[in-house]
């Protein structure tokens, strides 16, 4: 049964006018940002080549991400509870396409459906590494266990700006940049995962994922002025 039926048809008609406002604010204050990519050689060796990637980033920067990454058509993961029925309304306004799970719910299925996605001809398939509860900052072994998977490269990826507004009552600390902002977009060194590992050597790839998208966060955070509220 699809994840919509849940819902009453006032909820769905509820969540697609929050989805379709949501994404229009959203286009409308990328139109006037000043965006940067620090590397954009990563860009062009996969996202303009035809190349397939998988990317993590940390779930504070999933707005930004999702709107820039929407061009290219990536499988991005939504959780089956209801904010996550608005979130993937709002992916696929942006010209993502939206699997369905959670390292809480249905983690298997949403695998699956990711690894679907990429066996099918998919380029780009991306997640966050410390959703959907946190905690923040955090990576899970899920980007890990997929990049295994599909032999795909997987890079960790990063965006910044400033001035924002920060989601202060988020766990997350999601930023939204205020128009025309400066935006920084970094990639970070991409990991290939071998098909069989230990549990001791996902724990380790699991570590280098996390640093990595740690020290991005602290150069973008730099590069943009951008500094996390004290919570």
């Amino acid at each position: 049964m699809a994840p919509e039926r849940r819902f009453t048809f006032w909820q769905r008609l509820q969540f697609a006018i929050i989805a379709r406002l949501g994404s229009w604010i959203t286009k409308s204050l990328m139109a006037t940002c000043r965006i940067t990519v620090v590397n954009p050689e990563m860009e062009e060796k996969y996202l303009k080549s035809g190349n397939q990637l998988l990317m993590a980033t940390w779930h504070r920067s999933s707005l930004c991400g999702v709107a820039y990454l929407g061009k290219y058509n990536p499988a991005i993961m939504a959780s089956l509870s209801k904010d996550g029925e608005i979130v993937s309304r709002y992916e696929r306004n942006l010209g993502c396409v939206p699997i369905r799970g959670s390292s809480s719910r249905g983690g298997m299925a949403a695998q699956r459906g990711m690894l679907r996605f990429m066996k099918e001809g998919g380029l780009v398939a991306a997640n966050v590494a410390d959703g959907p509860r946190g905690p923040r900052y955090v990576a899970k072994a899920g980007m890990i266990s997929l990049a295994q998977l599909t032999g795909v490269p997987l890079a960790p990826a990063m965006w910044s700006a400033h001035p924002c507004w920060v989601m202060k009552k988020s766990w997350d600390l999601s930023i939204i940049p205020k128009p025309f902002a400066k935006c920084i977009v970094i990639y970070g060194k991409e990991l290939k995962v071998p098909r069989r590992l230990t549990p001791e050597q996902v724990e380790e790839y699991r570590l280098e994922l996390e640093q990595e998208l740690n020290r991005l966060k602290d150069e973008a955070d730099r590069l943009t002025g951008h500094a996390d509220p004290v919570v």
